[in-house]
């Protein structure tokens, strides 16, 4: 018996075999998740295939002996005989596995072969297939706690079919006595190779789909990775690069015969199989195309027909037309070509979903960053456009007062009211710019200033000496608004010895501090200026609001203004921010400053009519104070 049961193993183990070598090559992996009619149609004639070979890798037993048969001998030497094989267990294999359909099929190819064969047990073994065939499905949906079968209940299922084989020789046989004996020979060793082969097979499978489990989870991971190296592409301006560098990425990272990406209407880029004929700037004209652009959803084409290519030896034969959305609106698709349907599985599609998600999240956060950003410098140049205008008027006043009695300097003040406008104007055009351009602005107001109240006013400048060897950048009209606030508010009720000194600090950041020995501020102001405007007659703080809002949106909540007064008298204004010596990524046109108050290297300003601070600054290189005098600008 031990010798009966080997030589079954060793004809089982064939097919299981067969099956193992097919569970493990990808074209077959489909037959794990497609149910189609071509995915049947393929498994009945896979597993017929299968059972005709268990068939003919059967044992013959003669009433006293069982043999292997020779494949040399005729059919017809066995119509006297037992042919005994183990065809139920590829059947039961099909029915467990595509259910009624696959597994009636299969087993009709092993009933025709029996009856070729025509032997004593033709008839019993005929049914018993078919039978096994069409209950196995029933069976193991009845049993399976999840998608298969469990090995342990796959073996107690295997007692089954040998069972009714058995059963079926004795109620078909002539002589019973040698039905009889066949089945003290064949039974146990029938229902042990039976039982251990559903139960490998049923671990096979498990197998299998853990891999496919695992490398859904690959998947996945490579599609988060593939967003992110994607990400810089999608920011591109030109969508022809944008495309190329996209289908390139693309091609590179996934086993697909070749990538599209295309626009709402054309192909922008084409790598891969098929280049000879799908060119950029072809315009979409399939189908599925114009469906995943109207619809926003993804589309699979399964055959030529629906790739609907002109060509008539293309390669391309199946696709996953994956649409890109910013928002509620395509963009644009990315194609995943492939030489066969068999090629697009459940884990194929879950990648092809992913990436889609993924990178339509990507361009709706970038749509979504484009507009703040607009937004914010929107409402930077707002900001900007009103710190100068309310004090153009009483500068006019001072001007036609001085036309009468000093020309020479009505002209002055004018030449200076000039470069503060200008400059007013042309700072919106830029996010940050040069510390020293800021304090020329500065010293313009300032010459401005003593026009309007000669003699009245001190201001003191404290540099940091890195001012001279480093390009550093600050918002612009970020430091006057402080000092005329002093002006205005801490220092109105002065008629002489006011002063205002504005301190720049170097370490880890860049801190500026506005101080005056005015009357300071009071409670209200404390607590809510540069938060919000006020609504009273002596001042909106709409130049500390202004200057506060630039800064936060800028460099975040870390740089509000912090204002202070001191027990000695005055208040003081401080904001800290990150130190820039590099402008040309944050200049929002990229352009440079050369044409707009621009420090050379002797520390002059390249417009003759600009103030030069060589000549007018009067710098204490032991204190770094910069001390005003009656006609310069500090």
């Amino acid at each position: 018996m031990f010798e009966l049961t080997l030589a079954l193993w060793e004809r089982t183990a064939i097919v299981i075999l067969v099956v193992f070598i097919i569970m493990r090559k990808r074209r077959f992996r489909f037959l794990l998740h497609d149910s189609g009619g071509m995915a049947r149609l393929f498994a009945v004639v896979l597993f017929g295939l299968m059972s005709m070979l268990a068939v003919f890798l059967g044992v013959v037993f003669d009433g006293e002996n069982w043999y292997r048969p020779s494949f040399h001998e005729p059919a017809h030497a066995f119509k006297n005989v037992y042919w005994i094989d183990t065809s139920v267990i590829p059947v039961m294999i099909a029915s467990l596995f595509g259910g009624v359909f696959v597994g009636v099929g299969a087993a009709l190819f092993a009933a025709a072969v029996n009856v070729w064969i025509g032997s004593l047990s033709a008839v019993a073994n005929a049914l018993t297939v078919v039978i096994v065939g069409g209950i196995g499905a029933p069976v193991a949906r009845i049993l399976a706690d999840r998608r298969l079968l469990s090995p342990m209940r796959a073996f107690f299922i295997g007692i089954f079919p040998p069972f009714l084989q058995m059963s079926l020789i004795l109620v078909t046989a002539g002589d019973t006595e040698t039905a009889i004996a066949l089945t003290e020979w064949f039974g146990l060793p029938l229902v042990v190779v039976t039982s251990s082969s559903l139960a490998v097979f049923t671990a096979i499978m498990h197998q299998a789909l853990l891999e496919e489990e695992q490398e859904a989870a690959l998947e996945t991971k490579k599609a988060l990775s593939l967003a992110r190296q994607a990400l810089p592409f999608l920011s591109l301006e030109s969508p022809w690069e944008r495309g190329k560098k996209l289908a390139r990425l693309l091609y590179e990272a996934l086993d697909v015969a070749a990538v599209s990406v295309t626009d709402e209407s054309r192909v922008l880029a084409h790598i891969g199989d098929g280049e000879d004929h799908h060119v950029s700037g072809d315009l979409l004209k399939t189908r599925l195309s114009r469906q995943a652009i109207e619809e926003g959803a993804l589309k699979v084409a399964l055959s030529r027909d629906e790739i609907e290519c002109s060509e008539r030896h293309c390669p391309l034969t199946a696709a996953i037309i994956i649409p890109l959305l910013e928002g509620d609106r395509v963009q644009g698709l990315i194609k995943l070509y492939f030489r066969s349907s068999a090629h697009i599985r459940p884990v194929e599609l879950a990648l092809a979903q992913g990436l889609g998600d993924l990178l339509s999240r990507e361009l709706s956060a970038l749509a979504t960053r484009r507009m703040k950003e607009l937004v914010r410098e929107a409402e930077l140049s707002a900001l900007q456009t009103q710190v100068h205008p309310h004090f153009l008027f009483n500068t006019l006043h001072v001007i036609a007062a001085l036309i009468r009695t000093q020309p020479e300097r009505a002209r002055e003040v004018t030449v200076k009211l000039g470069h503060v406008l200008r400059y007013n104007l042309r700072q919106m055009e830029h996010t940050l710019v040069p510390l020293q351009e800021e304090l020329s602005f500065l010293a313009n107001y300032w010459d401005i200033v003593e026009a309007r109240f000669p003699g009245r006013y001190r201001l003191e400048v404290t540099l940091p000496d890195a001012i001279y060897h480093k390009k550093l950048y600050v918002p612009p009209a970020s430091i006057q608004p402080l000092v005329e606030n002093s002006l205005q508010h801490g220092l109105s009720t002065r008629l002489a010895g006011g002063w205002v000194r504005v301190e720049i600090e170097l370490h880890e950041e860049m801190t500026v501090r506005v101080r005056d020995n005015g009357i300071g501020f009071d409670a209200e102001v404390l607590t809510r200026a540069g938060k919000r405007l006020f609504t009273r007659q002596k001042g909106s703080g709409i130049g500390l609001y202004n200057v506060n809002q630039r800064l936060i949106r800028l460099f975040g909540p870390q740089a509000e203004l912090t204002l202070l007064n001191h027990p000695e008298g005055g208040g003081e204004v401080t904001f800290t921010i990150p130190i820039t010596e590099r402008h040309d990524h944050l200049s929002r046109d990229h352009r440079t400053n050369q044409d707009i108050l621009v420090p050379q290297n002797d520390r002059t300003f390249q417009n003759d009519d600009t103030l030069q601070i060589d000549d007018t600054l009067q710098i204490d290189h032991a204190h770094r104070d910069v001390h005003a005098s009656p006609k310069q600008a500090f």
